[in-house]
């Protein structure tokens, strides 16, 4: 026999001799080596489920709990999250639940435009970290999925690609998501970015006039104020990021205005029927402005101190800085006392942090003013809420009246409230989501939490609970449920894998759900026509192989339940040589080899072609020939 060796680049391709071989009658054919490689993209996702009604799309998807605080989101607030994160699909809410749509979980995809810009299209935990994030008032998501690099695997180069029209470089990662995660982190901005609500109504208290939301302190030589509600209830700053904002103007020399807090419960009513209820000593932190002839200034009030004096003890103001030195501008600079709390609910529950800022109204709003002063307080629980209050001293009143105006508060939000229950102060530390499987109405939303992961029993309250918390913040993992995945076989290029320049990205047909369970090496220039033949029911079918396969090569078992990207590697060589015959009726000159390297869908016995191998093929083919006097 004859030993020939075939070296290509592409599952099919043509190899010549410059002299031919010459083979005799009915002679035989066999693979004795072989060595190539084959890149497999494996895609994993989860696929959206389908909601046939409609109406539907506003029933509750998941629940989230989270320190006292429960919120939950509809499928329509899942699909506006997504579209507001995702800037390179644009897929309305009946498409998106169609059932055809898919969240990707592992080959994480760089998109670059022309102008450099990087774009991903989002994950779940990505999607429903923005949902939640618009619920809570003063906690903000993200996702903190466990992801994976695995071994750099090649399968598809840098390419043009094009989706919803635009053209990008289609850039592949082997980033792998093994489990869904989330953090929750503490943000008392988003209660600083509301729009403040106007308090131009409710004040109570002795000595005052109020005009709109302007304050005339009327008093002398006292004046003090109680913010309300129009309930008659205290009217707090919302302790989660909130503040109160309002303005000075000092018209009486000499005088003082003290603007701060004391701390009470929602459900208090301020009384002012007994004389002079409030003092300067009853406001524990705020600001302290004096006038003195044309010198305006201002200090910090953080807490009092007890002075012993002559056998009597004195509750006096702390004052910062102790003297009058720093000035402001009257009528013209904006204040704002904000709280939020000091450390994580879960550690410090009931400490506060009062941050008192300085501003203009030339610029107004908080995010233009400057802390100047900030100061920590310790109450004995964190459903006590702090209420301004304003204690004015001058010599005249009247026409010369002290004024604070403009006054302005983002008011303690439900969610405070919510977090502030007996029920929940001991809550703390503990995150807590819960899907909704609607009683088993609609299999494929029972399928997409199986896949998620967050399919359980009954008896264990269908949730996820996690207690994994550290200052300002709480998060929750788990790990995935069954994962669907497709093979996609010997590919090359994105088009291979996703339909190009179609409005979302979508999967091309050439996935297979199994990888092949060994790869034929064929000859289809010679004339060997093996059969394949199956026996069903009682009728027994044969067939040519249209093919031509010299041989089998086996992959290797351990490919079989691959959950990345892979070279599918083949080393073959014969221990038992056994020939094809080719059925050629003469003596066959040969200098020709078309070979082809292919696979039979495992599960459909269908015909699939490989587009791409990795490096070079290396064949070893052994042939019958006559002898040379031929």
């Amino acid at each position: 026999m004859e030993s020939i060796q075939i070296t290509g680049n592409k599952a099919r391709f043509d190899n010549y001799l410059s002299s031919p071989l010459v083979i005799p009658e009915n002679a035989k054919v066999c693979l004795n080596k072989a060595s190539f490689s084959i890149p497999v993209w494996t895609q994993k996702y989860v696929r959206v489920p389908f909601i046939f009604d409609a109406a539907d799309y506003d029933d509750n998807m998941v629940t989230l709990s989270l320190n006292g605080v429960t919120e939950g989101i509809t499928w329509r607030e899942f699909h506006t999250a997504w579209d507001a994160i995702n800037v390179l699909e644009n897929r309305n809410i009946a498409n998106f639940y169609n059932g055809t749509y898919k969240l990707w979980l592992n080959n994480t995809i760089d998109f670059v435009d022309a102008t450099g810009a990087i774009e991903k299209l989002p994950t779940f935990t990505e999607i429903l970290a923005e949902a939640f994030s618009t619920k809570f008032a003063f906690y903000k998501f993200q996702s903190n999925d466990t992801i994976l690099s695995a071994a750099r695997v090649n399968v598809v180069s840098p390419n043009p690609f094009t989706l919803a029209t635009v053209e990008y470089t289609f850039l592949a990662s082997d980033d792998d998501i093994r489990d869904f995660g989330f953090s929750a982190i503490y943000a008392p901005e988003k209660m600083a970015d509301k729009t403040p609500t106007t308090m131009d109504q409710y004040w109570t208290g002795a000595n005052i006039n109020r005009l709109g939301d302007n304050i005339n302190l009327l008093g002398n030589p006292t004046s003090f104020a109680i913010a309300k509600d129009s309930l008659g209830n205290a009217w707090a700053i919302d302790p989660n990021g909130g503040y109160w904002n309002f303005r000075v103007t000092l018209r009486d020399d000499a005088s003082a205005v003290t603007c701060g807090v004391i701390f009470t419960s929602l459900e208090s009513k301020p009384d002012i029927t007994s004389p002079t209820p409030v003092t300067e000593d009853s406001i524990i932190v705020g600001i302290r402005f004096n006038k003195d002839g044309l010198i305006n200034t201002f200090q910090a009030v953080d807490g009092s101190e007890t002075i012993e004096s002559a056998g009597t003890i004195i509750q006096n103001e702390i004052l910062y800085p102790r003297d009058k030195v720093f000035t402001f501008d009257n009528d013209v600079d904006e204040w704002f006392i904000q709280i939020r709390r000091a450390a994580g609910y879960e550690t410090s529950a009931n400490k506060f942090a009062f941050r008192f800022l300085h501003g203009d109204i030339n610029a107004q709003g908080i995010d233009n003013a400057e802390c100047f002063y900030q100061t920590e307080v310790t109450l004995p629980s964190p459903d006590i809420l702090a209420v301004p209050a304003i204690f004015s001293t001058q010599s005249s009143g009247g026409a010369g009246t002290n004024e604070v105006k403009d006054n302005f508060i983002v008011q303690v939000d439900p969610q405070s409230q919510e977090m502030g229950l007996e029920t929940n102060i001991f809550s703390d530390r503990m995150i807590e989501l819960i899907p909704d499987t609607q009683n088993g109405e609609n299999g494929e939303i029972v399928d997409f939490w199986s896949t998620i992961g967050l399919s359980q029993n009954s008896r264990n309250g269908n949730s996820k609970v996690s207690f994994n918390s550290s200052t300002f913040s709480n998060s929750i993992n788990w790990p995935l449920g069954l994962i669907q995945k497709e093979y996609f076989v010997g590919v090359g290029k994105p088009s291979d894998i996703f339909v190009n320049n179609h409005p979302h990205l979508i999967l091309t047909t050439n996935a297979q759900p199994e990888l092949p369970r060994q790869i034929e090496v064929s000859l289809l220039n010679l004339a060997h026509t093996p059969h394949a033949g199956s026996f069903a029911m009682d009728t027994l079918f044969t067939e040519p192989d249209i093919n031509k396969v010299v041989s089998y090569v086996n992959t290797d078992p351990s490919y079989f339940n691959i959950q990345s990207n892979a070279y599918l590697e083949y080393v073959y060589e014969a221990f038992n040589l056994v020939g094809r015959r080719l059925k050629n009726r003469s003596k066959l000159p040969l200098n020709q080899f078309v070979v082809q390297l292919g696979y039979k869908n495992f599960l459909t016995n269908v015909e699939q072609n490989i587009a791409q191998l990795r490096g070079v093929v290396k064949l070893e083919m052994l042939f019958d020939v006559v002898s040379e006097d031929f």
